[in-house]
């Protein structure tokens, strides 16, 4: 892989990961409230269904 490329991916990666600190309190909502859609579709499909853990 030629330098030049590693050397992109590699600040965009940095970018990344700079911008998830900065803006952590939105990351966070959004992850509170896409977890909490997953519960409830897993709660649609599992209803009258037994559970055999």
């Amino acid at each position: 892989m030629p330098i030049w490329l590693e050397a992109t991916l590699g600040l965009a990666a940095i970018a990344l990961v700079a911008i998830a600190c900065w803006r952590e309190d939105k990351l966070v909502a959004w992850e509170d409230k896409t977890v909490e859609r997953i519960k409830q579709r897993k709660d649609v499909k599992s209803h009258g269904k037994r559970k055999l853990w």
